[in-house]
Protein backbone atom coordinates (compact mmCIF):
# COMPACT_ATOMS: atom_id res chain seq x y z
CA UNK A 1 0.00 0.00 0.00
CA UNK A 2 1.45 3.54 -0.98
CA UNK A 3 2.26 5.75 2.15
CA UNK A 4 0.23 8.46 0.70
CA UNK A 5 -2.02 9.18 -2.55
CA UNK A 6 -0.25 9.55 -5.94
CA UNK A 7 2.94 7.79 -4.66
CA UNK A 8 1.91 4.37 -6.39
CA UNK A 9 0.87 6.93 -9.84
CA UNK A 10 4.27 8.31 -9.31
CA UNK A 11 6.18 4.85 -9.00
CA UNK A 12 4.50 3.36 -12.15
CA UNK A 13 5.13 6.75 -14.62
CA UNK A 14 8.96 6.42 -13.31
CA UNK A 15 8.74 2.70 -14.42
CA UNK A 16 6.96 3.39 -17.91
CA UNK A 17 9.66 6.43 -18.18
CA UNK A 18 12.57 4.40 -17.46
CA UNK A 19 10.86 1.53 -20.18
CA UNK A 20 10.89 4.37 -22.79
CA UNK A 21 13.94 4.96 -22.85
CA UNK A 22 15.18 1.06 -22.82
CA UNK A 23 13.11 0.69 -25.90
CA UNK A 24 14.65 3.52 -27.71
CA UNK A 25 18.29 1.87 -27.50
CA UNK A 26 16.85 -1.11 -29.02
CA UNK A 27 16.44 0.68 -32.45
CA UNK A 28 19.10 1.30 -34.18
CA UNK A 29 17.79 5.08 -35.50
CA UNK A 30 16.94 6.91 -31.70
CA UNK A 31 19.88 5.11 -30.14
CA UNK A 32 21.77 8.59 -30.04
CA UNK A 33 18.85 11.11 -29.79
CA UNK A 34 19.00 12.90 -26.51
CA UNK A 35 17.46 14.11 -24.05
CA UNK A 36 17.40 16.05 -21.01
CA UNK A 37 19.13 14.35 -17.71
CA UNK A 38 16.68 14.33 -15.14
CA UNK A 39 18.08 15.40 -11.67
CA UNK A 40 22.23 15.12 -10.21
CA UNK A 41 24.56 17.75 -10.92
CA UNK A 42 23.90 17.91 -14.85
CA UNK A 43 20.20 17.89 -14.45
CA UNK A 44 19.43 19.84 -17.41
CA UNK A 45 21.83 18.48 -20.07
CA UNK A 46 21.83 17.11 -22.90
CA UNK A 47 22.36 13.14 -22.88
CA UNK A 48 22.19 10.68 -25.86
CA UNK A 49 19.79 7.89 -24.95
CA UNK A 50 22.01 4.76 -25.56
CA UNK A 51 24.17 5.09 -22.27
CA UNK A 52 21.85 4.31 -20.10
CA UNK A 53 19.09 5.07 -17.85
CA UNK A 54 21.08 5.94 -14.80
CA UNK A 55 23.02 9.37 -16.89
CA UNK A 56 19.50 9.51 -17.91
CA UNK A 57 17.67 10.14 -14.35
CA UNK A 58 20.93 11.61 -13.25
CA UNK A 59 21.39 8.65 -10.66
CA UNK A 60 24.79 7.03 -11.83
CA UNK A 61 27.46 6.86 -8.67
CA UNK A 62 25.32 10.04 -7.85
CA UNK A 63 26.83 9.92 -3.75
CA UNK A 64 30.49 10.08 -5.02
CA UNK A 65 29.71 12.64 -7.39
CA UNK A 66 27.97 14.52 -4.71
CA UNK A 67 30.69 14.35 -2.28
CA UNK A 68 34.13 15.23 -4.60
CA UNK A 69 31.98 18.12 -6.18
CA UNK A 70 30.95 19.37 -2.38
CA UNK A 71 35.24 19.57 -1.77
CA UNK A 72 36.74 19.79 -4.83
CA UNK A 73 38.79 23.26 -5.42
CA UNK A 74 37.75 25.51 -7.47
CA UNK A 75 41.25 25.67 -9.15
CA UNK A 76 41.66 22.04 -9.45
CA UNK A 77 43.24 19.76 -12.11
CA UNK A 78 41.58 16.18 -12.88
CA UNK A 79 42.33 13.52 -14.91
CA UNK A 80 39.56 11.13 -16.04
CA UNK A 81 40.88 7.73 -17.07
CA UNK A 82 38.62 6.05 -18.74
CA UNK A 83 36.45 8.80 -19.39
CA UNK A 84 33.52 6.52 -21.45
CA UNK A 85 30.66 9.34 -23.06
CA UNK A 86 31.77 11.87 -20.92
CA UNK A 87 29.13 11.74 -17.64
CA UNK A 88 32.33 12.06 -14.69
CA UNK A 89 33.93 14.32 -16.74
CA UNK A 90 30.62 17.25 -17.62
CA UNK A 91 29.94 16.53 -13.45
CA UNK A 92 33.31 17.53 -12.72
CA UNK A 93 33.66 20.57 -14.79
CA UNK A 94 30.55 22.15 -13.64
CA UNK A 95 32.62 22.99 -10.59
CA UNK A 96 34.04 26.78 -12.01
CA UNK A 97 37.58 27.05 -12.27
CA UNK A 98 38.34 23.10 -12.82
CA UNK A 99 40.16 21.44 -14.98
CA UNK A 100 39.19 17.97 -16.88
CA UNK A 101 41.35 15.86 -19.11
CA UNK A 102 39.72 13.15 -20.34
CA UNK A 103 41.44 10.38 -21.28
CA UNK A 104 38.74 7.91 -23.64
CA UNK A 105 40.57 5.54 -26.13
CA UNK A 106 37.40 3.86 -27.73
CA UNK A 107 35.95 5.39 -30.57
CA UNK A 108 32.51 4.89 -30.07
CA UNK A 109 32.76 6.03 -26.16
CA UNK A 110 35.02 9.16 -27.97
CA UNK A 111 32.46 10.48 -29.86
CA UNK A 112 29.60 10.31 -27.80
CA UNK A 113 31.72 12.40 -25.50
CA UNK A 114 32.74 14.64 -27.89
CA UNK A 115 28.95 15.51 -28.89
CA UNK A 116 27.98 16.04 -25.21
CA UNK A 117 30.59 18.33 -24.48
CA UNK A 118 29.53 20.54 -27.90
CA UNK A 119 25.62 19.78 -27.06
CA UNK A 120 26.27 21.62 -23.71
CA UNK A 121 28.75 24.15 -24.52
CA UNK A 122 31.13 22.70 -21.83
CA UNK A 123 34.50 24.26 -22.44
CA UNK A 124 36.97 23.20 -19.34
CA UNK A 125 36.89 19.40 -20.78
CA UNK A 126 39.68 18.64 -22.97
CA UNK A 127 39.33 15.23 -24.65
CA UNK A 128 42.82 12.98 -25.03
CA UNK A 129 42.01 9.66 -27.38
CA UNK A 130 44.54 7.63 -25.23
CA UNK A 131 44.58 4.24 -23.23
CA UNK A 132 46.47 5.30 -20.12
CA UNK A 133 49.17 2.68 -19.04
CA UNK A 134 52.58 2.45 -17.67
CA UNK A 135 54.60 3.20 -20.82
CA UNK A 136 54.30 5.06 -24.11
CA UNK A 137 53.26 3.12 -27.72
CA UNK A 138 50.30 1.42 -29.07
CA UNK A 139 47.78 -1.59 -27.64
CA UNK A 140 44.89 -4.10 -29.40
CA UNK A 141 41.73 -2.88 -27.22
CA UNK A 142 39.02 -5.13 -27.75
CA UNK A 143 35.89 -4.05 -29.76
CA UNK A 144 33.01 -5.60 -28.55
CA UNK A 145 29.51 -4.44 -29.07
CA UNK A 146 29.23 -3.19 -25.78
CA UNK A 147 31.53 -0.14 -25.57
CA UNK A 148 31.38 -0.23 -21.38
CA UNK A 149 33.55 -3.39 -21.14
CA UNK A 150 36.11 -2.85 -23.66
CA UNK A 151 39.58 -3.15 -22.42
CA UNK A 152 43.22 -3.67 -23.63
CA UNK A 153 43.98 -6.88 -20.84
CA UNK A 154 44.45 -9.68 -22.94
CA UNK A 155 43.65 -11.96 -19.99
CA UNK A 156 39.64 -10.82 -20.02
CA UNK A 157 37.33 -12.62 -21.26
CA UNK A 158 35.95 -8.91 -23.09
CA UNK A 159 39.49 -9.18 -24.96
CA UNK A 160 39.03 -12.55 -25.51
CA UNK A 161 35.43 -12.65 -27.20
CA UNK A 162 36.49 -9.84 -29.20
CA UNK A 163 36.26 -10.65 -32.84
CA UNK A 164 38.39 -8.34 -34.18
CA UNK A 165 40.82 -5.41 -31.85
CA UNK A 166 41.43 -1.91 -32.77
CA UNK A 167 44.91 -0.38 -32.12
CA UNK A 168 45.06 2.82 -29.66
CA UNK A 169 47.89 5.21 -28.77
CA UNK A 170 48.59 4.44 -25.06
CA UNK A 171 50.36 6.96 -22.83
CA UNK A 172 51.40 7.05 -19.11
CA UNK A 173 50.66 9.46 -16.91
CA UNK A 174 54.03 10.31 -16.19
CA UNK A 175 55.66 10.53 -19.66
CA UNK A 176 52.39 13.92 -19.83
CA UNK A 177 52.89 15.54 -16.45
CA UNK A 178 56.74 14.64 -15.51
CA UNK A 179 59.21 13.68 -18.62
CA UNK A 180 57.08 15.99 -21.33
CA UNK A 181 55.23 18.65 -18.87
CA UNK A 182 52.35 18.70 -21.70
CA UNK A 183 49.46 18.59 -18.61
CA UNK A 184 49.38 20.15 -15.24
CA UNK A 185 49.90 18.31 -12.26
CA UNK A 186 46.25 16.28 -11.57
CA UNK A 187 45.00 17.04 -7.84
CA UNK A 188 42.43 13.97 -8.74
CA UNK A 189 42.65 11.23 -10.55
CA UNK A 190 39.54 9.38 -11.48
CA UNK A 191 40.73 5.64 -13.00
CA UNK A 192 37.76 3.28 -14.24
CA UNK A 193 39.94 1.59 -16.65
CA UNK A 194 38.34 -2.00 -16.95
CA UNK A 195 41.21 -4.29 -15.79
CA UNK A 196 44.30 -1.98 -16.84
CA UNK A 197 44.79 0.21 -13.25
CA UNK A 198 47.47 -1.14 -12.04
CA UNK A 199 49.38 -0.25 -15.03
CA UNK A 200 47.63 2.84 -14.86
CA UNK A 201 48.87 3.28 -11.41
CA UNK A 202 52.76 2.04 -12.58
CA UNK A 203 52.99 4.80 -15.18
CA UNK A 204 51.79 7.56 -12.93
CA UNK A 205 53.98 6.06 -10.14
CA UNK A 206 56.52 9.74 -9.91
CA UNK A 207 52.94 11.71 -10.18
CA UNK A 208 51.46 10.04 -7.44
CA UNK A 209 54.52 10.62 -5.33
CA UNK A 210 55.86 14.23 -6.22
CA UNK A 211 52.08 15.77 -6.17
CA UNK A 212 49.95 13.70 -4.27
CA UNK A 213 46.88 13.64 -5.92
CA UNK A 214 43.32 11.98 -4.36
CA UNK A 215 41.99 9.25 -6.49
CA UNK A 216 38.84 7.14 -7.39
CA UNK A 217 39.86 4.04 -8.14
CA UNK A 218 37.10 1.31 -9.72
CA UNK A 219 39.03 -1.74 -9.64
CA UNK A 220 38.07 -4.82 -11.90
CA UNK A 221 39.12 -8.45 -10.68
CA UNK A 222 36.42 -9.38 -13.46
CA UNK A 223 38.94 -8.99 -16.12
CA UNK A 224 41.92 -9.29 -14.18
CA UNK A 225 42.19 -11.63 -11.21
CA UNK A 226 43.98 -9.94 -8.60
CA UNK A 227 44.47 -6.54 -9.79
CA UNK A 228 42.28 -5.01 -7.02
CA UNK A 229 45.09 -6.04 -4.07
CA UNK A 230 47.87 -4.80 -6.45
CA UNK A 231 45.91 -1.57 -6.38
CA UNK A 232 46.04 -1.27 -2.74
CA UNK A 233 49.16 -2.34 -1.93
CA UNK A 234 50.49 -0.21 -4.05
CA UNK A 235 48.91 2.81 -2.90
CA UNK A 236 49.02 1.97 0.48
CA UNK A 237 52.57 1.40 0.07
CA UNK A 238 52.99 5.31 -0.85
CA UNK A 239 51.16 6.13 2.22
CA UNK A 240 47.46 6.22 0.98
CA UNK A 241 44.46 6.14 2.99
CA UNK A 242 42.04 3.85 1.35
CA UNK A 243 38.59 3.63 1.76
CA UNK A 244 35.56 1.76 -0.05
CA UNK A 245 32.42 3.50 -1.11
CA UNK A 246 29.14 2.29 -1.27
CA UNK A 247 28.99 2.64 -4.93
CA UNK A 248 30.50 -0.90 -5.48
CA UNK A 249 28.60 -2.34 -8.99
CA UNK A 250 26.86 -5.27 -7.16
CA UNK A 251 28.53 -7.40 -9.26
CA UNK A 252 31.43 -9.78 -8.04
CA UNK A 253 34.80 -8.38 -9.13
CA UNK A 254 33.55 -4.73 -9.22
CA UNK A 255 34.87 -2.79 -6.64
CA UNK A 256 35.34 1.02 -5.71
CA UNK A 257 37.82 2.91 -3.68
CA UNK A 258 38.94 6.59 -3.04
CA UNK A 259 42.42 6.92 -1.84
CA UNK A 260 43.56 9.69 0.07
CA UNK A 261 47.25 10.64 0.72
CA UNK A 262 48.07 10.84 4.57
CA UNK A 263 48.23 15.19 4.06
CA UNK A 264 44.60 15.22 3.31
CA UNK A 265 44.82 17.99 0.39
CA UNK A 266 41.41 20.37 -0.21
CA UNK A 267 40.37 18.67 -3.55
CA UNK A 268 38.70 15.23 -1.95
Amino acid sequence: MSSHPGEGKLSFGRNLYRTYFRILRTIPWTRNCTTRIQSGPLQGYRFAVAPGNPFIFGTYELDSLTSVLSQLDGKAVVFDLGAHVGYYSMALATKQGVQVYAFEPFPTNRALLERHLTLNHVENVEVLPYAVAAEEGTVDFSNIENPTGNTYVTQSAHFQMSQEVISVPKVSIDHLVIEKGQLRPPDLIKIDVEGAEHDVLLGARQTIEQFRPSILLATHDFHLKGVKDQCLEFLRSRDYQVTPTDEGKSLPGLEDFVATPSEMKTVL
